[in-house]
């Protein structure tokens, strides 16, 4: 054995010397959850020699421990050749010095030392006598039709990876157990296994899974729960992969990954489904289409990766492969669905929400036809199904439950808020108008207009009912007041339009134009003015029930109107608009938890929130926004204007006024300056530590701590929210529990 003192290395230290030790010959693919199991025995040692470093080497007749080079080499004197290189049991049956050399690069500096792991005899002799037996499991594995395709390379580093072991389960023996929350995916090697579920005491087997299969790979790759336990109905070898090695793993293994996520596709949404988290855009038949139909396809995405890019479509991407730029995947624009993980919702520098498991987006670019409006990037590993532009276009013509909850959220989009359902009034009234001008649908009175075509121009005069056939359109008015055009209304199929200037006002109140929405065309049927109110002549019930729609429709119109004149005038009172960050929280969904409050302190190194529970209440009636006194990070920033040392800064690439501690004296000028309440003054703590052997002895003593000398004024800092500076997310938006904390550009914000 070496007569040296073992060394004392790091965890990473040690990981990067593991890693070269399961690469040597000697134990390369014997899997790397195994020698990790062998390097962390209580009695495993490791010895760190210097480059040079004489070390002796003295026989015992019993030895304790087998020695094992895992990187560099040692010579004997005067030999220029090595006698133990990295991968080999060192074996010396007489007392020999030994020189150190360690790993070097071509101009002779000093890469990694020379590091010898001394296993004991009896655990190394243990691997040693299932070397054999893994290396023909390895083989066999390999072997099998599903992971033929797979390079040898790639192979043998899933093998040498932490987490990754072969596993001998007797039959009977429980694998895996329904509700437990385990990480471990399974390739079955040899055997028969059995999965099941337990359901009012009885057990109820749903699979037999034999030679070949993979299963538990649901709960590694997301880490949910069991949703059923497997037991070995026979003896059983399978390779035991964690979620981190099977991930990599997947990446180059075209063949097994195409397996696995489908099968995780399908689950992953049907999980969520039964979560109640789909309900509302999927039903368990479009999952199964979806999954079965090569609609969609899984999509893993790395920390800070951008999954959508505003602005960027499809036709973009295919330019920047034409140019021969590499890029991910050759579809941007799609549905995305999280299935795993957090992703992040941007617009410009602005983080607008969070969305996790059961979250989806790309459906607004989709529904407009327009170019994504914001950006999404994943805050952690994450995966999402993606359904591709024609896929979900064929998805809405195919599934009616689709696209009527795709319709739904395209009214939402397209008028701003909820648009409740149709009118009791109102359905009357389609009712008896399909039936009243049934014999007017010929050919020659039907028209056809593509998405975004204008039906009906505001201002124009009026000589034409119209009822919908086919499609979806947008109703809109123009506000002088704001000078832009509101969507007040979106029409679907059997709904009517243009009786307003046939019936009162001279010309035409609103515009009408096809919702890009709809998807395809629409069509409608065009009902001349003398037809249309000889009509209403032979029946008055009809139009007396019309004018009162008209009325109600008129009354609706107004009333949201003047709210929005009652809200906009509270946000300007208020000095709202002067930001270009401001934060804002939805009080229909805020709980009163104050995570928001405490993670901002937890954010900051001084332990302190940058968040006072103060600030205005904006209400329609009732109130449903609060923007706390927070900055605001206006566009005229006055806090800037008298600093003298000038330590507040507005960040070029991301717009956020930040303070520079090094700069701040504590003058106080920026909170003076400050209309908003939002900076705050932080008394700096001593450098000096309070701990240590007076500190303890003053305490056991009871005696008062030494005061500060009179005169001498504790250090101040000014303090405020900089939108978490350097971090990947903003810490009140993202630990909000229901998604109530908004980080909005006020005047994009409330104009959209």
């Amino acid at each position: 054995m070496l007569q040296r003192a073992p060394s004392l290395l790091t965890p990473k230290e040690l990981d990067v010397h593991l890693n070269a030790l399961k690469d040597t010959p000697l134990l390369k693919g014997l899997g790397g959850g195994r020698i990790r199991q062998l390097t962390e025995h209580p009695d495993t040692l490791v010895f760190r020699l210097d480059d040079g470093e004489e070390v002796v080497w003295r026989p015992t007749p019993n030895p304790t421990h087998a020695f094992v080079m895992a990187r560099g080499a040692l010579h004997r004197p005067d030999e220029d050749a090595p006698a133990y290189r990295a991968g080999d049991l060192i074996v010396e049956p007489q007392p020999t010095h030994f020189t150190a050399v360690a790993e070097k690069d071509k101009r002779g500096q000093v890469v990694q030392p020379c590091v010898v792991f001394a296993f004991p005899v009896a655990e190394w002799q243990r691997l040693m006598d299932e070397a054999l037996t893994l290396r023909e499991w390895a083989a066999q594995l390999k072997a099998l039709p599903l992971f033929a395709e797979v390079a040898e390379g790639d192979w043998l580093r899933l093998l040498n990876s932490d987490g990754v072991q072969f596993r001998r389960f007797a039959a009977g023996e429980l694998i895996c157990r329904e509700g437990a929350r385990e990480t471990c995916a399974y390739f079955l090697l040899r055997g028969v296994v059995e999965v099941y579920e337990e359901r009012d005491g009885e057990r109820q087997v749903l699979a037999e899974l034999t030679d070949g299969a993979i299963f538990g790979e649901i709960g590694a790759l997301s880490l949910c729960v069991r949703t059923a336990s497997c037991r070995a109905k026979a003896e059983c070898v399978a390779l035991e992969v964690e979620g981190r090695p099977l991930r990599r793993f997947l990446k180059r293994a075209e063949k097994v990954a195409r397996t696995v996520y489908r099968h995780y596709l399908e689950r992953g949404l049907l999980d969520l489904l039964r979560d109640h988290k789909l309900k509302d855009i999927l039903s368990p038949e479009t999952v199964h289409r979806i999954a079965t139909g090569e609609f969609a396809e899984l999509r893993s995405y790395e920390p800070q990766e951008v999954i959508l890019q505003e602005g960027v479509t499809d036709a973009d991407i295919a330019e920047r492969i034409a140019q021969k730029e590499k890029v991910k995947y050759a579809q941007a624009e799609g549905l995305y669905i999280v299935l795993f993980g957090h992703v992040a919702v941007t617009r410009g520098n602005r983080i607008l929400a969070y969305l996790g498991p059961g979250g989806h987006f790309g459906e607004l670019s989709l529904l407009t036809g327009n170019p994504p409006s914001a950006t999404v990037i994943a805050v952690e590993d994450a995966d999402c199904v993606f359904i591709p532009k024609a896929h979900f276009h064929a998805l809405l013509a195919e599934d009616t439950f689709f696209r009527e909850a795709m319709m739904r959220i395209a009214r939402q989009l397209l008028a701003g808020q909820p648009i409740p359902d149709v009118h009791p009034l109102e359905q009357r009234l389609m009712e008896r108008m399909r039936q009243l001008f049934a014999p007017w649908l010929t050919p020659e009175h039907i028209r056809t207009f593509a998405p975004g075509e204008v039906i009906v121009q505001a201002g124009e005069s009026g000589d034409t009912f119209y009822i919908l056939l086919l499609g979806w359109v947008q109703v809109q008015r123009y506000l002088p007041q704001r000078q832009q055009e509101v969507t007040i209304a979106l029409l679907g199929p059997g709904q009517f339009f243009g009786e307003v200037a046939l019936l009162r006002e001279p010309t035409r109140v609103a515009t009408v134009r096809v919702a890009v929405a709809s998807v395809g065309e629409a069509q409608v049927l065009c009902v001349p003015r003398e037809r249309f109110l000889s009509v209403l002549a032979h029946h008055p019930d009809v139009r007396a029930d019309l004018e009162r729609l008209i009325d109600e429709r008129l009354q609706a119109f107004q009333r949201r109107i003047a709210v929005d004149d009652v809200v906009y005038e509270q946000l300007a009172s208020e000095e709202i608009f002067v930001g270009d960050a401001v934060m804002m929280i939805d009080l229909s969904r805020c709980i009163r938890c104050g995570n928001c409050v405490t993670a901002c302190g937890m954010a900051h190194d001084d332990g302190i929130s940058r968040i006072d529970w103060q600030g205005a209440v904006v209400s329609d009636g009732k109130p449903f926004a609060f923007f706390p006194f927070v900055c605001r990070h206006c566009l005229d920033p006055v806090c800037m204007r008298d600093c003298p040392t000038t330590a507040i800064f507005r960040s070029e690439t991301t717009g956020e006024i930040f303070i520079r501690p090094d700069l701040c004296i504590g003058c106080r000028a920026c909170l003076r300056n400050c209309p908003y309440g939002a900076i705050k003054m932080h008394l700096v703590r001593s450098a000096q530590p309070e701990g240590g052997l007076l500190h303890w002895l003053r305490t056991v003593s009871q005696r008062p701590q030494p005061e500060a000398p009179s005169g001498s004024a504790a250090p101040l800092l000014a303090i405020k929210c900089d939108l978490c500076r350097g971090m990947a997310f903003q810490a009140c938006v993202y630990h909000c529990p229901v998604g109530a904390v908004w980080r909005i550009e006020p005047r994009q914000f409330f104009r959209s």
